[in-house]
């Protein structure tokens, strides 16, 4: 077998030189003394004798030339290297008409083989010559010929060489996908070691997903672990997307974590447990309706966890406990970070500030200890909560930081006693974010500032504001109120744009035809010029302006995908951009009521105290006395001055980028990075499209009366059947 690393073949054997003597034979000798005899009798026959002669021999002549005419014009199409090449030579550089010739001729049978069993067929596989297996094919070779060091066939010699288009030809024409070369490992084996995952889907596509968890001969493993003993994480998200079972154990009763372990790839334990967070059916019948990521794992995909991290190999270990073994601290970190969301599985031991949990010193005593203590009772209280009741805690604490700031500060007796009590309150909640945080449950965050400045400004409009203001103003907030947080729970809970991926399609027979088709396109060179993107995760094809996101439980691909966003926690695409940016407009108008409803509030209570309005107080009341007028008005002032600014931002560059540029945030980011790397094909694909603004804004908002549909969009040519563009003398255009 050639070394297919470095592509070395046997080159055609060189002819051997000229040499200046002719050696005649004796026949060739008899030859010329006939040629010499007949033309002896010609000279003296008579002259219509010889005319009739002359005819005879042209017309011999003529056939001759004809003959070889033929001859050479069937060798023209023969490389010039490869006239004399045998057939294996030829064979190897993809020399046709030079293997038909052989066949044609009946110099060589295609089902021949050498004394190691390797056929030509194995050579036209490993060296991804595609029209000559179908030609050794058609002239009766054997298509599972065993041979080699390895014992393979030729689609083992094509998988190996990841030859993509072989491998294809070789399924079309019926090549086993189980037979064990003499390693014991089939073709999954081999492509997922390789980290040839396109190849390996291809496998599994033709075969609607059998044979996924085959095992080796040697040591039991299947696909799924192979890849990861061989570290290849794309392989890994290939197999767990197409069905592959979490629950095989080898020889040695190692499971998948157990074999990441020994590798020391956290990456594959993250992989692998997330798939299982992710990739589960809705238990609530009300949730089937709301097709948006999950914000919380369920207990089903919290109960799958806890089985896989609790199975135990022939050593009888765990995979945390054979990663503590082998002080593979990564992936330790890992296995806790999961172990933590499992509800009451295991209680975390208490670590001071700056303590780390591997290693060996001892809790502080004494005076230290002692100081220690309300950090201590704060993890008694907080510390082992589920991760759900952390992500509530961490929803509502600062709804509730903000009106404890703002009655401590209106309420103060004095200064010592504000700042005092701001003292005790802030240590609190520094106490409680140090315990309640955590990988999922810091991620409300910021949704709860969001939420929390609403709620603030809400409360404070009905208790105090809404006597100060026209009956106008109050109806206009009665209409304003409702819609902001209706267009909140539309962004936050509404499909973002998810393109159907491969596990989610309940048809898996038509799934697996789709994805035969993809990657059979991907085998053959673009015939329009346009790249075809996969998504690995989700195993089909992206579709223009999509990306795929991998945030909280999303991990889908969204159609024209502009951002992940925290403050809604959830996607912002395709279907949900136009309530983000409603949403946005919405807080922008509640936030100036609260503003133009507390300055009012202000005003009426400086002419109460003051005899003045509020904008006119003389210069001799300072700051002090602006503050404690109304503490806790002024604080809704500062808040709402904040979130003003950064809202109105947020809202103008998303008009400005989506309607007046026609670039998604993403889009946008990506042909920068690309203009500054100086890399023109990622900024072709991250162009902005070329249609105008109010197509844009009425594409944005889907306002057209037939919208195109961005999940099966995948070229231009999609949009302009689908109304967006129009094509005018061949180019693309508004």
């Amino acid at each position: 077998m050639p070394n297919s690393s470095t592509g070395d073949f046997p080159t055609p054997p060189d002819t051997a030189p000229s040499s200046p003597f002719v050696n005649i034979s004796k026949a060739d000798l008899q030859g010329i003394q006939q040629n010499l005899s007949s033309l002896t009798a010609s000279l003296n026959s008579t002259p219509e004798s010889r005319q009739s002669r002359s005819r005879s021999r042209l017309s011999k002549i003529s056939k001759m030339s004809e003959t070889q005419d033929q001859k050479s014009n069937k060798n023209e199409f023969i490389e010039p290297d490869f006239i004399d090449a045998d057939i294996i030579t030829a064979t190897q550089h993809g020399a046709t008409n030079r293997c038909v010739q052989l066949l044609e001729s009946g110099d060589f049978n295609p089902t021949e083989v050498d004394e190691e069993g390797i056929s030509v067929l194995h050579w036209a596989s490993i060296n991804n010559r595609v029209d000559l297996i179908q030609i050794y094919i058609q002239h009766g070779a054997f298509i599972d010929q065993i041979g080699g060091e390895l014992a393979g066939t030729p689609l083992h010699w094509a998988v190996r060489q990841q030859a993509i288009q072989a491998v294809r030809v070789l399924l079309e024409n019926g090549a086993n996908v189980t037979i064990l070369d003499r390693e014991g490992l089939s073709i999954h084996h081999i492509a997922a070691q390789l980290g040839s995952w396109q190849i390996l889907a291809m496998i599994l596509a033709f075969t609607n997903g059998q044979n996924i968890d085959i095992l080796c001969q040697q040591n039991k493993r299947s696909p799924l672990m192979h890849a990861v003993v061989s570290q290849q994480m794309i392989t890994v998200q290939v197999l767990l997307t197409l069905g592959a079972s979490l629950k095989v154990q080898d020889l040695e009763r190692n499971s998948v974590l157990h074999l990441a372990v020994q590798a020391n790839f956290a990456g594959a334990i993250s992989t692998v447990l997330n798939h299982c967070l992710r990739h589960k059916v809705k238990s609530n019948a009300w949730m089937k309706f709301v097709n948006a990521p999950d914000i919380l794992p369920s207990p089903a995909s919290l109960s799958k966890i806890k089985d896989l991290m609790e199975q135990e190999n022939a050593a009888s270990q765990t995979p945390i406990q054979a990663a503590y073994q082998n002080k593979n601290f990564s992936c330790i970190n890992t296995l806790e970070s999961f172990e933590e969301k499992i509800p009451n599985y295991k209680k975390k031991p208490y670590l001071p500030p700056g303590y780390n949990k591997h290693s060996r010193e001892k809790l502080p005593t004494g005076l230290r200890g002692l100081l220690l203590m309300p950090d201590k009772i704060a993890f008694k209280i907080f510390g082992n909560l589920t991760e759900e009741t952390k992500s509530y805690l961490c929803f509502f604490l600062p709804t509730i930081i903000y009106f404890t700031f703002a009655y401590i500060l209106s309420h103060g007796a004095n200064a010592p006693h504000i700042i005092l009590s701001l003292f005790f309150v802030g240590l609190t909640i520094k106490l409680m974010f140090r315990h309640i945080t955590g990988k999922t449950s810091q991620r409300f965050i910021p949704i709860g500032f969001s939420c929390g400045i609403k709620i603030f400004g809400m409360v404070s409009a009905c208790i105090w504001y809404f006597k100060y203001m026209g009956w106008m103003m109050n109806l206009l907030w009665f209409m304003i109120c409702p819609l902001t947080w209706y267009f909140l729970l539309k962004t936050a809970r509404s499909d973002p744009g998810f393109v159907d991926a491969f596990d989610t399609k309940r048809d898996k027979e038509q799934a697996h035809f789709e994805l035969k088709r993809i990657l059979w396109a991907v085998s053959e060179p673009p015939k329009d010029n346009r790249q075809m993107r996969i998504c690995s995760s989700c195993l089909i094809e992206k579709p223009l302006r999509s990306k795929h996101c991998c945030e909280m439980l999303t991990d889908r691909c969204i159609a024209r995908f502009d951002h992940y966003c925290p403050w809604v926690i959830n996607v912002v695409g395709y279907l949900n951009h136009r309530y983000f940016l409603l949403y946005l407009l919405f807080a922008i108008f509640i936030i100036i009521w609260h503003a133009i409803a507390a300055l009012t509030y202000l005003n009426a209570l400086s002419v109460t105290k003051y005899n003045q309005p509020f904008n006119f107080l003389p210069a001799k009341y300072g700051f002090k006395e602006f503050f404690f007028l109304d503490a806790w008005t002024f604080c809704l002032l500062i808040e709402s001055s904040i979130f003003l600014l950064w809202v109105s931002l947020l809202f103008g560059s998303q008009i400005y980028m989506n309607v007046f540029v026609g670039s998604t945030t993403n889009e946008h980011i990506n042909f920068q990075r690309g203009r500054h790397q100086k890399d023109e094909a990622k900024m072709d694909q991250y162009r902005a499209l070329k249609h105008g603004c109010i197509s844009r804004f009425t594409d944005l908002f889907l306002l057209k009366r037939q919208n195109v549909d961005w999940r099966k969009v995948f070229s231009q040519d999609d949009l302009v059947a689908g109304g967006l563009l129009r094509k005018v003398s061949g180019e693309v255009n508004v």
